[in-house]
C-alpha cells in the first residue's frame, strides 16, 4: 500500500498531503473532491498523493473541531 509503480512511498505521500493542507480550513478538507476510490482529487495533490485520504480527512476535521 502506498507504493504505486513510479510513485512515492506512503510517508512521501503523507508529507505531500500535509503540505497541501497548509492554509486550508476544516471546511476545505471536508469539501475536498475525492475520486471513486477515495483518493485525493485535486490535481495539485493527486500527482503526489495517490493513497486514500478519506480517513485522514476525517481525522484532520476532528482535530480542527477539537482545537476550537
Amino acid at each position: 500500500i502506498g507504493n504505486i509503480e513510479g510513485g512515492g512511498e506512503w510517508y512521501e505521500q503523507a508529507a505531500a498531503y500535509e503540505e497541501y493542507l497548509v492554509g486550508k480550513t476544516a471546511a476545505d478538507v471536508e469539501g475536498m473532491e475525492l475520486d471513486t476510490e477515495n483518493h485525493s482529487g485535486p490535481v495539485d495533490l493527486a500527482t503526489s498523493c495517490t493513497m486514500s485520504v478519506v480517513d485522514l480527512n476525517a481525522a484532520v476535521v476532528a482535530a480542527c473541531e477539537a482545537a476550537e
